[in-house]
């Protein structure tokens, strides 16, 4: 039972030296302190939380925003290549429009040129014909047999052609001479 007392005084005489202990070194503010800094630094990390979940959030929206700008921008440039190209077609086909222009009037200027060669090619045949008939003496069967032969020689469109400006019948000669 020695032992027990012993015991028991040795816990009273630790716990008076530990509260005496506490007093004299303040032990008490110190953890007071210690608790404070503690619900401080809980404080602080609460608010850098809430920080950088509201950083968070705005990285989010800045993001959504960058993403709808660039659906935007995609959107524009389609546009602006659907237009590039109706454009590159509307100057394509100007440009076919106008080359096929270009071809027709020079197709009519080379039909006219063959009309003209045509034409002077007959006057000189004409002229030749006449020349020779001019000097030689011919009766009236020759002439007719000349004749006759220079018509034959004609196509149907040249004859009709040069028979356009005649009308039978009329001044002092008569058509079938």
């Amino acid at each position: 039972m020695l032992e027990k007392l012993f015991e028991v005084v040795n816990f009273f005489l630790l716990a008076g030296g530990l509260w005496w202990l506490s007093r004299r070194l303040r032990l008490g503010r110190f953890v007071h302190g210690y608790r404070e800094r503690i619900a401080r630094e809980l404080e602080q990390a609460r608010r850098l939380e809430a920080e950088a979940e509201e950083l968070h959030r705005q990285a989010e929206e800045e993001l959504a925003q960058a993403a709808a700008r660039a659906e935007e921008i995609l959107e524009s440039a389609r546009r602006m290549g659907a237009r590039a190209v109706e454009e590159a077609r509307r100057a394509a086909h100007l440009e076919a429009e106008r080359l096929l222009a270009q071809a027709r009037q020079e197709a009519a200027l080379e039909r006219a040129r063959v009309l003209e060669e045509l034409r002077r090619g007959l006057v000189a045949e004409v002229i030749g014909r006449a020349r020779a008939l001019i000097e030689q003496e011919m009766d009236e069967e020759a002439h007719r047999r000349l004749v006759e032969e220079f018509l034959a020689g004609l196509s149907p469109g040249e004859l009709q052609a040069g028979l356009a400006g005649v009308t039978i019948g009329s001044g002092s000669r008569d058509a079938s001479s």
